[in-house]
């Protein structure tokens, strides 16, 4: 019976030796994973802030056209759009009563001329019987006086058709440039005034745009400065623009207008289209800022902020914290926490790890 205990130990020791010298079966090896990554490269700091400021395109020359006199329209010759050039007729009033004028007038002053030639007689005979010592120097002198007067009428009617025969032209209304009809303003057969404005003109070429500065940084803003503006409804061009004026005093929002002038070539820019005006202003004592993209940024618990850096030999990521600014139209501003040149991650932050592999994403 020892003997079977004895060979029952021993063969378990020997199958436990077996096992023993037996190496483990392998693990595979577990891949890092590669977390592909949109990057910002943080740029130098810059003196100055970028700045942008809404404005409406006009037409650098915009005239309203009118009647130097006034009555009844007859005709409109434009639509609104239209594109004229200098001399067109653009409108024309009922001429009847200034042509009636200018008739009534000429026969006056057909009247006048007959009677100064009688009164030029008159006083030629006169003379002669005076010289002759046949007439007393009254009666001279009052032929005298007859003529001057008659001449002095024939003057006066002389003006009054010459002003007749204008008004009988301001009937007719002319475009005064070459440019685009912008607005029309009256339609046949409505009686207008005087200087009453019917229509207005605006010429191609040169496009202005008002933008509005707040009061801190009107002083930043000088003219001749210049500025690219974007419009909305043409949102693959860039135009470049000079600063025409800057007011001294505000407007009714407590901004002050600044006045651009751009260079429409093509003629793209329409009045009225809205676009955004964009300045490199002067920096002061608290503008020197990084800025980064905003959603670079990640919020931690207790108004913490941090963001992930790109190791640039390692390609590896790690949580740098930062302190933050103000949000701006072109990003976040970056008080502290990271140095220009510095390479951050601006998608998929929220899935990074610390020492995660990335791969940047063009």
């Amino acid at each position: 019976m020892k003997f079977y205990k004895v060979s029952y130990v021993v063969a378990i020791i020997l199958i436990s030796f077996t096992i023993m010298g037996c190496d483990p079966p392998p693990v595979p090896e577990k891949k890092p994973v590669i977390r592909p990554v949109v990057t910002y490269k943080v740029p130098d700091f810059v003196e100055g802030r970028i700045r942008a400021f809404t404005g409406t395109a006009k037409a650098a020359l915009k005239t309203y056209l009118s009647f130097r006199v006034g009555g009844e329209i007859t005709q409109v010759n434009v639509n609104l759009g239209d594109y004229v050039k200098a001399g067109k007729e653009i409108a024309s009033l009922d001429a009847a009563d200034y042509k009636m004028r200018v008739q009534q007038q000429e026969a006056e002053l057909a009247r006048v001329e007959a009677a100064l030639i009688q009164a030029q007689a008159a006083f030629d005979r006169i003379k002669q019987l005076y010289q002759k010592r046949i007439v007393a120097k009254s009666e001279m002198d009052a032929t005298k006086a007859k003529y001057d007067s008659t001449m002095a009428q024939k003057d006066s009617v002389t003006e009054a058709l010459k002003l007749s025969r204008k008004q009988l032209t301001y009937t007719i209304l002319k475009a005064p440039i070459t440019g685009d009809i912008s607005d029309v303003l009256i339609e046949a057969h409505q009686v207008v005034q005087a200087g009453q404005a019917i229509a207005a003109i605006t010429t191609r070429g040169p496009i202005e745009m008002e933008i509005s500065v707040p009061a801190r940084l009107i002083g930043r803003i000088k003219k001749g400065a210049r500025t690219t503006v974007r419009f909305d409804a043409l949102p693959d061009n860039k135009y470049q623009a000079t600063v025409k004026e800057v007011s001294a005093v505000a407007g009714e929002t407590s901004t002050y207008p600044v006045t651009l002038i751009l260079n429409n070539k093509g003629n793209k820019i329409k009045p009225g289209m809205v676009g955004e005006a964009t300045f490199m202003l002067k920096a002061t004592s608290g503008d020197f800022r990084v800025i980064v993209p905003a959603e670079a940024v990640v919020g931690a618990p207790g108004k913490e902020y941090f963001v992930w850096v790109v190791g640039p030999e390692t390609l590896t990521v790690s949580k740098q914290a930062v302190t933050i600014g103000n949000l701006t139209s072109t990003g976040l501003q970056i008080k502290a926490g990271i140095e220009p040149g510095t390479l951050i991650v601006t998608r998929g932050v929220n899935r990074m790890e610390a020492g995660m592999p990335v791969r940047l994403l063009e």
